[in-house]
């Protein structure tokens, strides 16, 4: 939904995407959530304590990610670190990863509403802003953020697992 009503502001939002998304997971989400990832959300089990969820669940669990995926990519950038990560866990999903799916939709629940603003200072200023992060994730792996905007909201965000290992951070 496009929402022009403000002179020099342009409003996104999926409220009825994101209603149907949450109307399809099979939990009842109580509670609340301050943020889109649990603390927790690059640690991984790996001395294999994890219980595996069922086909029927990590279909469920691979299904509601990439709808967030599409969410995230166009409306709610508030999630991307979240989505990122769990995009990397739907070949063999655990409860560990559910439970961090689950948080990210209760933050979603609390905020159903919220929409993405964009407006601009000037239209000849591109402002970046980019963060690396070393062997955050369980395999080792580093997470790379970045954002541009032009004064006033992100026009374009992203967030990614590097593919690599590196040796050291610099």
């Amino acid at each position: 939904d496009f929402d022009y009503s403000e002179k020099g502001k342009f409003k996104v939002s999926m409220i009825k995407y994101l209603g149907n998304v949450l109307k399809e997971f099979p939990e009842v989400l109580k509670g609340s959530a301050a943020t889109p990832a649990a603390e927790h959300l690059f640690k991984v089990r790996e001395d294999g304590t994890a219980k595996l969820l069922s086909e029927s669940e990590a279909q469920i669990f691979h299904h509601t990610v990439a709808q967030l995926l599409f969410l995230s990519a166009r409306a709610r950038r508030d999630i991307q670190l979240a989505v990122a990560f769990l995009t990397t866990r739907v070949k063999a999903p655990d409860l560990d990863d559910w439970g961090k799916l689950r948080h990210c939709l209760i933050y979603l629940k609390g905020t159903l509403y919220t929409k993405r603003h964009l407006s601009a200072d000037a239209l000849t200023s591109l402002l970046w802003w980019v963060d690396g992060s070393y062997g955050v994730h369980w395999d080792s792996k580093g997470h790379t953020g970045a954002m541009m905007t032009m004064g006033k909201s992100a026009l374009i965000s992203i967030s990614w697992k590097h593919k690599l290992n590196v040796a050291n951070s610099t």
